[in-house]
């Protein structure tokens, strides 16, 4: 509450367990917690890559993410080679050469992304990039429509009071 911000919640889980522990979260109604930030996922499908770009990891959202076929292997292959978007290349790129974290807004099939390249180090040494991306989808356009709301209402409000402050001078 004190920056005002939520912080989402990633629980690791395997194949053996991961049912049952989505299912003590929800008989616990998440703990309070918004059930729409925990994220679930399975050991080994966090979607990874090493400091040369190739991919460690890849869940199958994130190969959705990119356009590719869920059933696609796509381990060892070149990160960069995966999405032909320029924002994706350029702030991987800066990640990989050094930067630490990279949170940015695209626009991917309609849908809107929050995406994160987070550098991962092991003492002092850089040994990849986590990516997460949030669909965002939902609360962008409930915005936009706040704002379509607040710009109408103002707009509709300025033009009575123009005409009472003209007839006021009048008088």
């Amino acid at each position: 509450e004190k920056y005002n911000i939520i912080i989402p919640w990633y629980i690791m889980t395997s194949k053996e367990n991961n049912d049952a522990t989505v299912k003590f979260f929800e008989d616990h109604a998440y703990f309070g917690y918004f059930y729409f930030i925990v994220v679930f996922f399975k050991q080994g499908q966090l979607p990874m890559i090493d400091t040369k770009g190739k991919v460690l990891s890849c869940n199958n959202r994130m190969k959705v993410f990119f356009g590719l076929s869920p059933a696609m292997d796509v381990k060892g292959q070149e990160v960069l080679a995966l999405s032909h978007s320029h924002e994706w290349r350029t702030n991987l790129k800066a990640v990989l050469n050094g930067v630490e974290s990279i949170t940015y807004e695209t626009d991917v099939k309609g849908e809107r992304y929050r995406i994160t390249l987070q550098g991962l180090r092991d003492n002092a040494v850089k040994t990849g990039v986590l990516i997460i991306a949030f669909n965002i989808t939902a609360d962008y356009t409930a915005a936009q429509r706040r704002r379509e709301f607040s710009s109408n209402v103002s707009h509709e409000l300025k033009t009575p009071l123009t005409t009472i402050s003209g007839y006021a001078e009048v008088l």
